[in-house]
């Protein structure tokens, strides 16, 4: 009678105890998962303008060609 007793008592402490692991890896997961798309977002952000270069001179390099003539013709 007081081994079924005892061994409900331990399972039920054993789900709470992995309930709550459970419950707090995920929101740890959860806040560490924010805290990387943030991070991401803002690194996109930063890099936008690079970003809107790179495509600008990617779909028209003959702009870059010319900038790049003049920069030399200026130069020298």
């Amino acid at each position: 009678m007081y081994m079924y007793m005892y061994m409900f008592v331990f399972l039920s402490l054993l789900t709470y105890l992995l309930m709550y692991l459970l419950v707090y890896k995920f929101l740890y997961m959860l806040v560490s998962l924010s805290v990387v798309v943030s991070l991401c977002m803002s690194l996109l952000l930063s890099l936008f303008p690079y970003l809107l270069v790179y495509m600008f001179l990617s779909a028209y390099p003959w702009v870059f060609e010319f900038l790049l003539m003049y920069l030399l013709a200026y130069m020298s």
